[in-house]
């Protein structure tokens, strides 16, 4: 290579590699009634940095030695206050973002419960 001609650099040249960390979550869609058209939904408002009102579905770690369903009527009720129980699984997200140095891969567990108290 002359030494007027360019030099070309890896695109992952000088970058630290990002340490892959595996996350599972779950929670739901609580209804207060098992009749669709007088049911009310249970939903997480929360301000974003930007100052939006954002809604989601009360949602949360998956604690060691428990199941998905079980997180997710745990983590409904500590969000909520509502006690629900599991009527069907609504399905699971599955999405890679970055935070802290380290790239995220995780999965999100939905399900549709119903209250039971709260």
């Amino acid at each position: 290579m002359s030494p007027s001609a360019p030099r070309h650099r890896s695109p992952t040249a000088g970058r630290q590699r990002l340490r892959r960390v595996e996350e599972t979550s779950a929670g739901g869609l609580v209804l207060d009634s098992a009749e669709a058209a007088e049911a009310r939904a249970a939903l997480i408002g929360r301000i974003d940095r930007r100052g939006r009102l954002l809604w989601s579905l009360p949602k949360g770690h998956v604690e060691p030695g428990e199941t998905a369903e079980d997180a997710a009527v745990r983590e409904v009720a500590e969000e909520t206050g509502i006690t629900g129980r599991v009527v069907a699984t609504l399905g699971t997200i599955d999405f890679w973002f970055v935070a802290e140095g380290r790239r995220i891969h995780k999965s999100l567990h939905h399900f549709l419960m119903l209250a039971t108290d709260g």
